[in-house]
């Protein structure tokens, strides 16, 4: 009897043992597949960008990761290329402007890329953990708002020009419209609109978000963002390549999607793109003739252009000025079936990177990208030009160029 009640306490202990194997087994495996979150919460370019929403809303999307079965959830989606996701410039601002979205409505904020390419093989969480799989959390409400469509694959669908939707963004109830748990494809920048919203615009104070255009979409991009390793040797091996020292002209040449295949007659963003090397050259001979340093007898211009015939037009015509990547531009949307489908997102960032750096701009008016790439470099209007216009604020540029050569 004694024997065999050791035998059945035997066999009960061992049946406890392998259920609690098994629950830690099932607990790492859940630790191992889940994003890491943030130890502690640095807020980024603080001069800039201010402290307290940062802050703020790091250690209220740790807490609500921690809370699951509460928390409420708002997530940037995209099913991929030729979805109506857009450019690279589409994808971040729409991603910007949900993410404030997110934080004045207290929801956790999420991204769901799906290509082309890995977004977190290039850009990797700071500040927040928004890798989190959708999947693993509830049964989302997928919604797109664009211009066209309806896009197929999501639930709902809203339609309609970019003013008609700033109209909207300005005075809905978001609280009352948004669920649990929502995810939503866009190609709209409306962050700054948020600031108009009555039921929004007293939170946003509060937090002390930045209010202008360029910094909130700067700003978000360096708290939501930082360069993996990969990104930053592509970038460091590029910097190399080009042989870069300062001062320099960033120029960003955006023509149309035509060249990608798209028959979109709307697309077109400038139609004289000789007029931007026009331009270099009288704000070169400017800034030569203005200041007086020894080292300081070239100025170079680093070009990125989604056109292949234009880059290759230019190094052609100002050899001695032009220094550019050698890779062939791609667009995002469009990008699906190209050999290159893989890196588009890495040589698209490389570009905006090495825009963000320069010392001016002369972009390209109402380019998603040339706006991207001006505020991930925080430039300001002093630092930036209409290139095709010409359109350039001297005084600032000699100011900018004598700072960098003293």
């Amino acid at each position: 009897m004694n024997l065999l009640n050791s035998s059945r306490r035997l066999f009960y202990g061992l049946v406890l043992v392998a259920i609690l194997s098994l629950l830690l087994y099932v607990m790492k495996f859940q630790e191992h597949n889940m994003p890491a979150l943030p130890r502690f919460c640095k807020p980024v370019l603080t001069d800039q960008c201010g402290s307290a929403w940062q802050i703020k809303y790091c250690n209220f999307h740790k807490s609500a990761l921690k809370s699951l079965k509460t928390s409420n959830f708002l997530s940037y989606f995209c099913y991929g290329a030729g979805r109506g996701c857009g450019g690279l410039g589409n994808r971040i601002q729409g991603l910007v402007s949900l993410f404030y979205l997110a934080m004045l409505t207290n929801r956790t904020f999420l991204i769901h890329w799906d290509g082309p390419g890995k977004l977190e093989e290039y850009l990797e969480p700071n500040q927040i953990a928004w890798t989190f799989p959708l999947s693993s959390l509830g049964q989302f409400r997928k919604t797109y708002w664009g211009v066209s469509g309806p896009q197929s694959g999501y639930d709902t669908n809203r339609i309609e020009s970019a003013t008609q939707f700033a109209n909207w963004t300005s005075y809905v109830d978001f609280d009352a419209y948004l669920g649990r748990f929502d995810a939503i494809g866009t190609i709209f920048f409306f962050a700054e609109f948020l600031w108009k919203n009555p039921f929004l615009r007293e939170r946003a104070r509060q937090l002390g978000i930045p209010s202008s255009p360029y910094k909130m979409l700067g700003c978000a991009f360096h708290f939501l963002f930082k360069q993996t390793r990969v990104m930053k040797t592509f970038l460091e091996e590029a910097r190399r390549s080009l042989s870069r020292h300062p001062p320099l002209l960033g120029i960003h040449i955006r023509t149309s999607d035509h060249h990608f295949g798209s028959k979109n007659e709307f697309s077109y963003r400038s139609h004289n793109t000789s007029s931007f090397f026009i331009c270099a050259l009288q704000q070169s001979a400017f800034i030569l003739a203005n200041t007086h340093h020894s080292n300081f007898t070239t100025l170079q211009w680093f070009l990125a252009a989604d056109n292949q015939e234009v880059k290759d037009m230019a190094r052609k015509n100002y050899a001695n000025e032009i220094i550019s990547l050698g890779f062939r531009p791609m667009h995002t949307e469009f990008s699906s079936w190209s050999t290159g489908a893989k890196t588009v997102v890495r040589d698209v960032l490389t570009d905006v990177f090495l825009l963000a750096e320069s010392s001016y701009l002369l972009v390209t008016s109402e380019s998603t990208l040339s706006d991207l790439a001006a505020a991930v470099g925080l430039h300001t209007k002093e630092s930036i030009g209409d290139g095709e216009k010409c359109l350039v604020n001297r005084t600032s540029l000699l100011k900018i160029i004598q700072a960098i050569s003293n």
